[in-house]
């Protein structure tokens, strides 16, 4: 029989291990994710659009070394970010995902709801 002291560290044990796999998972996806086209690996927000009409995005593949965090920190213009933004036309700044809330297409609450392009 084990004492309540060994069965701790035993979870403690336990939960290391889960940290190592799940850092080990996250780096393997991020690169599967960086080797796909920009368009299929963005995350388009539900309804929230740029003024241009673009639905705005975030690639999870970004990793903006000026920021503390990793991975990406705001949404921003979709067509910005593919290269395809009529200039001549206003568009949102970036939007910090620490003060904005913005629902992805990825969320249940979103009910399949996109601002991807149409043609994707």
């Amino acid at each position: 029989m084990s004492t309540s002291k060994e069965l701790y560290a035993e979870a403690d044990l336990l939960e290391e291990q889960v940290r190592s796999l799940r850092k080990t998972a996250n780096l393997l996806r991020l690169q599967e994710l960086s080797v796909k086209p920009l368009l299929e690996r963005l995350v388009f927000a539900a309804h929230t659009r740029c003024p241009c009409g673009a639905g705005l995005a975030y690639d999870p593949a970004a990793d903006d070394p000026t920021s503390p965090f990793k991975g990406p920190t705001y949404w921003d213009c979709s067509a910005i970010m593919l290269g395809t933004a009529d200039k001549n036309v206003k568009h949102t700044a970036q939007l910090p995902f620490a003060f904005y809330e913005v629902l992805s297409e990825g969320q249940p609450s979103a009910n399949g709801a996109t601002t991807r392009p149409t043609s994707h």
